[in-house]
């Protein structure tokens, strides 16, 4: 696919499209990078690309993150096809492939570089088993004992209203055939849903809480060196909350929280749901299924 017409498409960021465009021009002919689109082409495991992609991006002279940004918008007609094969309609697949750019804008970001650092991910996209639907993407999944849930993954791109989360639900419960009976189950592994970070960093009247509170929690994980920085703050964290920004008011409210001694981590947590209605008595059934 021309990377231009992407672009368009996914409403790519102006200033970065020339830069990719000129990574293209410099790659497309060689031998490597062939090379990394028919390992797309025959379905290789993500893992193996990105090892590949580390070993060529030197001698080709573009970036890493860039040659792997790079190929996942040139490769994206095969994506397309592999969607509309499945019978899913084709303004599914590009609400879907705009995460590619979500991912573009958070890598300038982080590590200052037109790309991805999370390439891996993708092969979600490339395989076709990751759905936008209004506001939140979807997997599914099978877990312990024959248990299929809906993973729940929420994109970076803008508010997270909780009158489109319900929407999202609804979208999906009429998308993906039913896990339990009439009622579906969604499942999500996010800091958000970690519940010491309710009152204290999300606000009780906020939209984020009223997110993380219709989760039935199963599990939980510390993560001392709160890894998930990156997404709030875009930074890594140095274990100094005074060199974090503070420009949003989480930020503020995550930055009080580690200066007052606040710990980090993650939580799993899901729920079944009717159609209309979240189910938290009743989600209790999931709790052994949907853990890893």
């Amino acid at each position: 696919m021309d990377i231009q017409e992407f672009a368009k498409k996914t409403n790519m960021p102006a200033d970065a499209v020339p830069v990719l465009i000129e990574a293209y021009e410099k790659v497309k002919d060689t031998e490597e990078y062939q090379e990394l689109v028919e390992m797309i082409i025959w379905h290789r495991p993500f893992s193996d690309i990105a090892k590949k992609a580390e070993q060529f991006a030197e001698p080709l002279g573009v970036h890493v993150y860039t040659l792997e940004m790079v190929l996942l918008c040139s490769c994206a007609d095969m994506a397309r096809d592999r969607y509309l094969q499945r019978g899913v309609k084709e303004d599914i697949f590009w609400a879907t492939a705009h995460d590619i750019v979500n991912k573009l804008i958070e890598c300038k970001e982080v590590k200052g570089i037109w790309g991805t650092f999370v390439f891996t991910w993708f092969e979600n996209f490339y395989e076709a088993v990751i759905f936008h639907l209004g506001r939140l993407h979807f997997i599914r999944r099978k877990y312990k004992n024959g248990v299929y849930a809906l993973d729940v993954h929420i994109p970076s791109c803008g508010p997270l209203y909780y009158e489109d989360v319900m929407k999202s639900y609804k979208l999906a419960y009429d998308f993906f055939e039913h896990t339990h009976g009439e009622y579906t189950a969604f499942r999500c592994c996010s800091w958000l849903l970690n519940p010491d970070y309710r009152g204290t960093v999300f606000k009780e009247n906020s939209n984020t809480f009223a997110f993380a509170k219709d989760y039935v929690l199963f599990q939980h994980f510390d993560d001392p060196s709160f890894s998930e920085c990156w997404r709030l703050f875009g930074v890594y964290y140095d274990g100094n909350p005074d060199n974090l920004p503070e420009d949003t008011s989480m930020r503020r409210a995550m930055k009080a929280y580690l200066k007052n001694g606040g710990k980090t981590g993650q939580d799993t947590g899901g729920f079944l749901f009717d159609g209309e209605r979240i189910l938290k008595e009743e989600s209790e059934i999931l709790r052994e299924g949907l853990i890893r």
